[in-house]
């Protein structure tokens, strides 16, 4: 029988994964609590709740659930956070470098802007390695968001 985690020990975890990037900063930690969450849900960002057979796979659209998915597997809901994680991160240090705000002055997603956001996530994955690079490169993510598999 596997083991299950608790909120903090899967936090935890998470956290020494993106430890191991380069882009890590203290602050971003935020973004890896945030799945566990109650009361108000992000849009298409993964929630999870810890239970005695495993971790739900939540996620909602405009207030509907969209996502409802059992995995016994805390790996998958560490992949699912660390991947959200660092798409977050990649985004706001692109901001941050073209001084935009995306409320008052806007970033121009060109195919330019795609790659380096691009870039930047592969890269963190290629610190992180292991079997979390392989999920990335294979888009383990759209199978854990795939309610059929």
């Amino acid at each position: 029988m596997r083991k299950i985690y608790n909120e903090q020990e899967i936090i935890e975890m998470t956290v020494k994964l993106l430890e191991q990037t380069s882009m890590y900063e203290e602050q971003y930690e935020q973004y890896v609590s945030r799945p566990f969450r109650t009361g108000f849900y992000d849009d298409l960002s993964p929630h999870v709740k810890v239970g005695k057979q495993g971790y739900t796979l939540q996620m909602y659209e405009r207030g509907v659930q969209i996502l409802n998915k059992l995995t016994k597997d805390v790996e998958d809901v560490m992949y699912w956070i660390i991947e959200d994680t660092i798409h977050i991160i990649a985004h706001l240090n692109l901001l941050r470098k073209y001084k935009v705000d995306n409320r008052n002055t806007h970033l121009k997603y060109t195919k330019e802007i795609m790659k380096e956001l691009t870039t930047a996530i592969n890269k963190a994955f290629y610190e992180i390695g292991g079997i979390y690079q392989e999920w990335h490169e294979a888009n383990r993510r759209a199978t854990l968001e795939n309610p059929l598999k």
